[in-house]
């Protein structure tokens, strides 16, 4: 499940998300005008260690592990830090603002 928050507590469903570049740039141009403040909300299965980084230089990460286990890899200042986190334990990563991070 996708949804995104806005500006004036508003909450949008996005029923057809995808990770794909297209839909990317569809979505970040439909919603630029929530500035620093709109987020985006997934609830969704992470079978896979990622082999790739992310970050958000806007503004923080909360991850919830539902079930399950996971390890989250944070880079801060060339060093790498572990989360780990079980079913029912949640992380903010920090600083999120341009923190590399990835799941493990």
């Amino acid at each position: 499940m996708y949804v995104h928050l806005g500006l004036g507590a508003r909450a949008e469903a996005l029923p057809d998300f995808t990770w794909s570049e297209e839909y990317l740039r569809s979505y970040q141009a439909g919603h630029e005008t929530d500035g620093d403040e709109g987020r985006l909300v997934m609830i969704g299965p992470e079978q896979a260690s990622w082999t790739s980084w992310e970050r958000h230089p806007a503004g923080d990460e909360v991850v919830v592990a539902l079930s399950g286990h996971q390890t989250l890899i944070q880079e801060v200042d060339g060093e790498q830090h572990r989360i780990e986190l079980h079913a029912g334990q949640a992380a903010i990563i920090t600083p999120g603002r341009g923190a590399e991070h990835r799941p493990r």
